[in-house]
């Protein structure tokens, strides 16, 4: 694997310290170490922000009819 390469939101910067694993550095800013397995499987395509922002994201949505209704019986 080589520096630069692209998995989803994240960029190999260089090889860990740790046998296996990569430090990347994801399109949010935010930097990670990942095994290499997960990078080339597609298990891991962003440090965590993607899922944090979805998160909050749907947080925000309307409740759906029937979560509304069964809290007025």
């Amino acid at each position: 694997m080589d520096a630069g390469q692209r998995f989803g939101r994240l960029v190999v910067i260089k090889e860990s310290v740790e046998t296996g694993k990569f430090v990347c550095a994801c399109d949010c800013g935010g930097q990670v170490t990942v095994v290499k397995g997960h990078l080339k499987s597609g298990n891991t395509k962003s440090c965590g922000c993607f899922r944090r922002g979805r998160a909050s994201r749907d947080s925000r949505k309307k409740p759906p009819k029937w979560y509304t209704e069964s809290m007025r019986k």
